[in-house]
C-alpha cells in the first residue's frame, strides 16, 4: 500500500509503479496493486476507478492530512505530499488524465 502512497503524482496505476516506481517494488502484479488500492479506498484516502486498467486517485493533501491516523505507518504525510506534488510518469497517458480531469477526479493544473 505504501507503494501506491509513495509513487509520484495523484494518480497511480500498476503499469506506473513497474516502470518508475522503486526497484523492489517493480515486479508488484496488477492482482496486488488491486488488493492494496481496494485497502486504501475503504480506508477512504483515495479513489479506485476502472477505466481502460484500473487507477488509483490519491486524496488531495488537504483531504489525506484528515485521514493520517489510517496511514501513519505506510508514510509521513511530508513523504505523500511531496510525491503527491511530483509530476506524473509519462507512462500515465493523455488520455486517462483528460478522462479523470473530465470525471472532475484530478485538476488539470496537477499534470
Amino acid at each position: 500500500m505504501s507503494a501506491i502512497l509513495l509513487s509520484k503524482g495523484p494518480v497511480v496505476t500498476p503499469s506506473a509503479i513497474q516502470k518508475n516506481g522503486p526497484h523492489y517494488l517493480r515486479h508488484v502484479s496488477k492482482k496486488q496493486f488491486m488488493n492494496a488500492a481496494t485497502k486504501l479506498h475503504q480506508m477512504n484516502l483515495g479513489i479506485l476507478v476502472n477505466l481502460t486498467s484500473a487507477v488509483f486517485v490519491k486524496k488531495t493533501p488537504a483531504e489525506a492530512k484528515l485521514m493520517e491516523e489510517h496511514y501513519k505507518d505506510l508514510c509521513t504525510m511530508d513523504q505523500y505530499i511531496d510525491r503527491y506534488f511530483q509530476p506524473l510518469p509519462r507512462i500515465i497517458s493523455s488520455y486517462l488524465r483528460e478522462k479523470l480531469v473530465a470525471m472532475g477526479l484530478m485538476e488539470k493544473m496537477l499534470y
